[in-house]
């Protein structure tokens, strides 16, 4: 039989520890997420030929901030009636991003493929710099790009890894929507969506906030986002002013972890939302 004494210090001990880990706990405070910076840039037809491509650049600027997260969606349409869009690399200066998926549709009432990638870079440089959207080309077959766009938004107060979460859907119908689950509380959801139709006019869902929505040659594109406080399935969606061919993707980003119990302010905050030059 164990002596009373030492199975109480036993005892002590786990008490102790567990002590310890409360204290820990408890100075983690969650990073509140902030919008820094959004820009867009869009082009017409660049090329005809097996496969078409196109090779997009801009200038954006990105704001200081700390734990910052650079995501950029980018749109094309091609003028064809089967296969898919393949979405080549994205940078920013000089640095490759991190393709994140891509989802294509076939827009059976305008005679193309639209489609949407997602990519992300952690802590991007500081400053104005270039961002490059490299080869969108149709997966076989001939056709023309009609649209190549290009959005971007960053982020400051977001953990320093991949998305937690992320979903593509597509259709062919008047409300283009995504389901999706977050894992950390206060993550926010950003999503790019597409249709087949420049001159349409959608109306964001609950709770979203569009930041960039951009027509011309023959699609629209958009991007939005929203926090979501507890931790579970949300839904990104868009009311569409007719039944259009569309694609969208979404992804939640959590936010920064620090062991500190120092307070982060404006969740939902612009610095500011600036234009870029080309």
């Amino acid at each position: 039989m164990q002596p009373v004494e030492p199975r109480f210090f036993a005892y002590m001990k786990k008490i102790f520890l567990l002590f310890l880990v409360f204290i820990f706990l408890s100075e983690c405070s969650y990073a509140d997420i902030a919008l820094v910076h959004s820009s867009y840039k869009h082009t017409m037809s660049i090329t005809s030929g097996s496969p078409v491509t196109s090779y997009l650049t801009t200038i954006a600027t990105i704001d200081s901030g700390s734990n910052q997260m650079l995501v950029v969606g980018v749109s094309a349409e091609i003028a064809r009636t089967t296969g898919t869009i393949t979405f080549g690399t994205v940078s920013y200066n000089g640095t490759l991003m991190t393709q994140v998926t891509t989802a294509s549709v076939v827009a059976t009432g305008n005679g193309s493929v639209d489609g949407v990638a997602l990519y992300y870079l952690q802590n991007p440089a500081v400053g104005t710099n270039n961002y490059v959207a490299s080869t969108v080309s149709a997966s076989t077959g001939i056709g023309t790009i009609n649209s190549h766009k290009i959005l971007a938004i960053s982020l400051s107060g977001v953990n320093q890894a991949a998305p937690e979460a992320n979903n593509s859907a597509t259709n062919n119908s008047a409300s283009a929507s995504v389901n999706l689950t977050t894992l950390t509380n206060n993550a926010w959801v950003l999503d790019i969506v597409c249709e087949d139709l420049s001159t349409a006019t959608w109306t964001a869902g609950g709770g979203q906030s569009p930041v960039l929505d951009i027509g011309g040659n023959q699609m629209r594109a958009a991007m939005s986002y929203k926090p979501v406080a507890t931790a579970g399935a949300t839904t990104m969606s868009w009311a569409i002013s007719g039944s259009y061919g569309w694609a969208i993707i979404a992804a939640s980003f959590a936010p920064f972890v620090a062991a500190s119990n120092a307070s982060v302010s404006g969740a939902t905050s612009m610095t500011g939302i600036t234009s870029i030059s080309f």
